[in-house]
């Protein structure tokens, strides 16, 4: 069954909305002066939005966010799961 798109926004909106980004634990790694990961979440009203990191972004710092907050996407699908991707991967894929 393929997933349907429910919205698209900027990281930076959903930020706003949504609150703090919070580091997943689990999927930490040390590269030197920065931990990177591949998944982040939210915590709003009580609940959890875990948002995971496109392959193509790789592995991602605290920095990578701040500084491209305006330029990565948070694609929410049907199911409920949550995708960050770039603006150029939006582009490329139009099944994102």
């Amino acid at each position: 069954m393929e997933r349907k798109i429910m919205s698209k926004q900027t990281l930076l909106d959903f930020s706003m909305k949504y609150g703090k980004v919070h580091i997943d634990p689990i999927d930490e790694v040390h590269d030197g002066n920065w931990t990177k990961f591949k998944r982040l979440f939210f915590y709003h009203n009580e609940e959890y939005y875990y948002v995971n990191v496109s392959p193509r972004l790789g592995l991602i710092s605290m920095m990578d966010i701040v500084s491209q907050a305006r330029n990565w996407f948070v694609i929410q699908f049907d199911d409920e799961s949550y995708y960050l991707c770039s603006k150029e991967e939006l582009i490329f894929n139009n099944n994102l």
